[in-house]
C-alpha cells in the first residue's frame, strides 16, 4: 500500500484532444480514491489543427481548484 510520501503517476496519452481528456479524467478518478498520488500528464506535439484547443483546455483546467494534483509537461519539440 502507498504512504503520503511523494507518489506520482505519469500518464503519457497519445497525440489527440480525446486522449488528453480521457488522461485527464483517469487523473481525476485515481486522485479522488487516492488522493495522496500527483498526477502529472506528459504533452507531446499535437496536431497544429488543434493547438489551440489543447492549449486552452490545459490553461483552463491548470487553473481550476477541482484538479490540484495535476500538472502538465510539456515535451520539448
Amino acid at each position: 500500500m502507498a504512504t503520503e510520501d511523494n507518489n506520482t503517476i505519469v500518464l503519457y496519452p497519445s497525440p489527440g484532444s480525446s486522449h488528453l481528456l480521457s488522461m485527464d479524467e483517469l487523473g481525476k478518478l485515481i486522485l479522488t480514491h487516492y488522493p495522496y498520488f500527483s498526477i502529472t500528464i506528459i504533452i507531446s506535439t499535437f496536431p497544429t489543427s488543434i493547438a489551440g484547443d489543447i492549449s486552452n483546455y490545459i490553461s483552463a483546467v491548470s487553473a481550476a481548484t477541482t484538479t490540484p494534483g495535476t500538472t502538465f509537461y510539456h515535451l520539448p519539440q
